[in-house]
């Protein structure tokens, strides 16, 4: 599986895969499509029939409900329901890329509404706003919120502003109680408030806090799993158990994880034992609606736990507690809305016996995928919802014909029925594994019994999103909505980890992504073998055995000056010679004045090493004469020169900020190669005078920059550098306190060419040499080691 780390390219062809994937598969989902639509007027009838009836009995009164993310298969599916019940039903939903999403194309949806996402810069004010005009213009009575991840809160707001500036009921939590169960240590510390068992959970902020609880799992054997707080995707599939087998692999793993003040996690303790999922709606702190089924790390396959067995009755029970507990201690509001759980069952062996203990691991304040499972009910499934319109105690008197396994006035699911999706079995059963058969990764019985589940799933499973009265969100959700998601992702550069194809694409944060092209050259650089020629040779190549002396900035003037001088005619004298004055070029490629500048006066800069004197100068160069060459296919080139030019130098610019060679006076060449008609004209003739333009400068830098000061200061990469993410530090505990580990200094010229400190505080490397990355990984290790002793000696008894 791809992750946040893997090449963009990567992404690139596992989206343009799943995109000619959806066209391969086209005609049979259109045939099924069309012949859906052959046979449906005898089951939309049935329907239409059925909700006319409803609609004209005397006692019924149609309502108004508003379903936010009916693009999602649990939006869906109350749409659906509220529409067979008799309802007037309105969809709203978010839709990235401005693809339509599957759901506005319900036969249920009287209307639809596009909703603008919230976002950091503007906050949620427009979301609301919309929300809010839906509701006055629509007549709404009923809001039911079926957020996803990243909107919960949002909708808490929402909920708010509603209340308080219409008359519509809203399934929907407000915003303080979402928030306290939509993070996982609030939600723990809730739980604990209320006096239900919780496993051990601790909010860390900094390495250290991790490492002074791993440190006391050694006492107490205990093992954990670190949970990011908040929405993060890219970590949340992440499921390592700590402390992992060795001190140095453990130290190893935390110090890969950004955590700070700002980024805080969650250190919640490991129970092995089987997941299960909840979703339960709650009515002013009463269940109205409940049902458990196992769970799996990307559920994309529902089956109902019996209503009547033990562990559901346990989970339900501990639900009811929960509501009503934090219904009371609210005062006895916000306790409307969606409550979904994780459960682990953990067996504990006692004198007694082996007894199961149900702890709940996550809580998720929004509706839940398995409300699919309630398919059929839907009579009762409404009349469960439209108890938030009524008062308290007339709330669930009873369910419509009876329909619903019931526990108290709770709503279970009455059918064994099962859902799947077919395009992640697809995916998943046929398309990955056989690709592991052509690579001999698996046998061919492996992929013969996933064929086998696939088809078992086609004939006795239902699928999620298809309904035959209602079958075109189904073919619009795999061949327009998710295509146009890949084809987004592609054309924005834009990553995603996981999908669920009943709910949303996990995209992980573009800020975050990195791309250091060291980590794959240094495995095949050579060493700076400078320190081993003669000294006189060296000492013009940039290596000197104790620090370079300062000088004055007279002097460092005088040598800029002479040495701009000495380049720059020397450049111009290649130029007049006959052979090159044959091809036209000017006198002087006018870059190269910045280039002498640059060379003479900030020898210390990082953009004046050969690194990006060389290689960067020649990236742009070719990069601008390529796209120039592209654009002069178009006989009106001119009056496209000004578009050449611009896209040369940002092309230039941004393929050498990803090859770490960033060269100013690059990108006038660059763009030079395109608006300049006599730089034009010379064509690929451009690259080798750009070459030798190059040459001459560097030579001569190395001549004259050598006489007083140092030239260059490294010639690939800062002996020993390795570049680290930002705030990437972490500390080893002990009980007489803390320190922080090695950290890989820049060279050091004052110790011998021979020799490497590591101490637990920091590793220093002589100026002669280049470590890779695996290298610094095992210094580390090795120092880890010396402070893992150290702090062992410091709390040995006296």
């Amino acid at each position: 599986m791809l992750s946040a780390t893997t090449p963009l390219p990567y992404h690139v062809a596992q989206n343009a895969s799943l995109f000619l994937l959806s066209l391969f598969v086209l005609p049979i989902s259109t045939s099924i499509l069309l012949l859906s639509y052959l046979v449906r007027p005898y089951s939309y009838l049935r329907h239409v029939l059925h909700r006319h009836a409803v609609r004209c009995a005397p006692s019924f009164h149609p309502y108004t409900i508003l379903v936010t993310g009916v693009g999602m298969t649990k939006g869906l599916v109350l749409a659906r329901s509220f529409y067979i019940a008799g309802h007037n039903v309105i969809g709203a939903d978010f839709e990235p890329y401005g693809v339509p999403v599957c759901g506005r194309l319900s036969a249920a949806l009287g209307a639809f509404y596009r909703l603008p996402k919230p976002d950091p810069e503007n906050g949620p004010a427009y979301y609301i706003n919309k929300l809010l005009c839906i509701v006055r213009r629509e007549k709404v009575d009923l809001w039911i919120s079926c957020s996803g991840v990243a909107s919960a809160v949002e909708d808490g707001q929402a909920m708010e502003v509603l209340t308080r500036f219409s008359d519509c009921t809203c399934i929907q939590f407000d915003a303080s109680t979402t928030a306290t169960l939509h993070e996982k240590h609030t939600f723990i510390s809730a739980a604990q408030k209320v006096g239900l068992p919780t496993p051990e959970t601790h909010n860390v902020t900094s390495r250290d806090a991790v490492h002074r609880v791993l440190h006391q799992s050694r006492r107490t054997k205990k093992r954990y799993i670190m949970k990011s707080i908040g929405v993060d995707d890219a970590s949340r599939g992440d499921m390592t158990v700590l402390p992992k087998r060795t001190v140095s692999d453990t130290y190893n793993h935390v110090s890969r994880i950004r955590i700070n003040k700002e980024k805080p996690w969650v250190l919640q303790q490991y129970i092995k034992g089987k997941e299960y999922c909840t979703h339960a709606l709650i009515i002013q702190g009463k269940v109205n609606m409940f049902v458990a089924c196992p769970s799996s790390d990307l559920l994309m396959h529902y089956e109902a736990l019996p209503p009547a067995s033990a562990l559901s009755l346990a989970m339900l029970r501990f639900t009811e507690q929960f509501a009503a507990r934090l219904h009371a201690s609210g005062g006895g509001s916000g306790m409307t809305g969606h409550l979904s759980f994780d459960f682990i069952v953990d067996e504990i062996v006692s004198e007694k016996g082996a007894e199961m203990c149900l702890l709940p691991i996550e809580c998720n304040p929004r509706a839940h995928t398995a409300v699919t499972l309630f398919t059929g009910q839907e009579a009762a499934l409404t009349e469960a919802y439209l108890a938030a319109l009524d008062k308290p105690e007339t709330q669930m008197n009873g369910h419509a014909n009876g329909e619903g396994l019931t526990q108290g006035n709770t709503v279970m699911p009455k059918n064994s029925s099962r859902y799947y999706w077919i395009g992640h079995d697809l995916v998943t059963l046929i398309i990955h594994p056989l690709l592991h058969l052509i690579l001999r990764r698996i046998t061919v019985d492996t992929f013969v019994n996933n064929s086998k589940t696939l088809c078992q799933h086609i004939l006795l499973w239902s699928e999620g999103t298809y309904q035959l009265w209602d079958p075109l969100p189904f073919w619009w959700l795999y061949h327009v909505y998710w295509p146009g998601q890949f084809l987004g992702c592609i054309f924005g550069a834009h990553k995603w980890t996981r999908i669920n194809v009943s709910t949303f694409m996990r995209v992980p944060n573009a800020s975050a992504w990195q791309f250091h092209i060291d980590d794959y050259l240094q495995r095949i650089a050579p060493p700076n073998f400078t320190h081993t020629l003669p000294r006189p040779l060296s000492h013009f190549l940039g290596y000197r055995e104790g620090p370079q002396g300062e000088i004055g900035n007279i002097l460092v003037a005088f040598w800029a000056c002479l040495g701009a001088f000495v380049a720059i005619i020397l450049i111009e004298a290649v130029f007049m010679i006959p052979e090159v004055r044959h091809h036209g070029p000017p006198l002087l490629i006018a870059s190269f004045g910045a280039v002498a500048v640059l060379q003479y006066n900030t020898i210390e800069s990082p953009l004046a090493q050969p690194r990006n004197t060389v290689v960067g100068h020649l990236l742009a160069t070719f990069t601008g004469i390529g796209i120039t060459k592209l654009f002069t296919l178009n006989d009106d080139f001119e009056k496209l020169r000004w578009l050449a030019g611009g896209l040369s130098c940002g092309a230039a610019s941004g393929i050498m900020a990803l090859t770490e060679t960033t060269y100013p006076p690059a990108g006038a060449t660059a763009l030079l190669a395109a608006v300049d008609p006599t730089v034009q004209h010379l064509g690929w003739y451009l690259l080798p005078l750009v070459l030798l333009s190059t040459a001459i400068t560097f030579f001569t830098s190395l001549l004259l920059n050598n006489i007083q000061r140092r030239y260059p200061t490294y010639w690939w990469a800062p002996a020993g550098e390795i570049k680290r993410g930002k705030g990437d530090t972490d500390k080893i505990p002990s009980s007489a306190g803390s320190f922080s580990p090695a950290e890989l200094r820049s060279y050091d010229q004052r110790i011998p060419p021979d020799t490497i400190i590591i101490t637990p505080e920091r590793i220093v490397a002589p100026s002669g040499i280049l470590i890779a990355s695996e290298e610094e990984a095992m210094l580390k290790i090795l120092s880890n080691r010396l402070g893992e002793r150290l702090m062992g000696l410091r709390t040995q008894p006296l």
